[in-house]
């Protein structure tokens, strides 16, 4: 009677793990660039920049810096954040860190709607979306090309 019980259970188990992997879409890279606007160097809008203690460090936070988003991605966006930075001569030098949320207009193939990402030191997560958008998720990366230049890749997948 038990083996009966347990041939049962796995049998069932067995035929519910398809069910479920049946509805996400296989993972597929996009990639592309993120282009900061205005274009370097200074004014920047909206950005506040403190000293970190005595360093060569500066934090800069960002509000509302639009870009343009090509590539696998088109569309426009904003970044809402802050860098911590190398501060030379009053501009920064380079970036050590960076945390904030990218908030995108975006089309994917024919698919559009908003995409709300994480970036935490270049690593980047779909918090949500909206519109076509509105089931997608992925992981990726985020890696600077040049001071207004930044290059994505995302592994994205549908999920039910």
């Amino acid at each position: 009677m038990k083996k009966k019980v347990v041939f049962l259970l796995l049998a069932a188990a067995m035929l519910a793990l398809p069910i479920y992997g049946a509805f996400a879409t296989k993972p597929e890279t996009i990639e592309g660039t993120f282009t900061m606007l205005p274009t370097y160097p200074p004014p920047f809008p909206e950005v506040s920049v403190r000293p970190c203690g005595k360093s060569d460090m500066a934090i800069m936070t960002w509000t509302d810096l639009a870009m343009n988003v090509e590539g696998d991605m088109e569309g426009t966006g904003v970044y809402n954040g802050f860098w911590i930075c190398v501060w030379e001569n009053n501009m920064p030098a380079g970036v050590r860190s960076a945390h904030g949320e990218y908030i995108l207009d975006v089309t994917i193939g024919e698919l559009s709607g908003q995409l709300m990402l994480d970036i935490d030191k270049g690593n980047v997560v779909i918090i949500s979306g909206t519109g076509d958008l509105a089931n997608l998720h992925g992981t990726g990366s985020l890696e600077g090309v040049s001071g207004v230049v930044y290059a994505y890749s995302l592994d994205v997948h549908f999920d039910p």
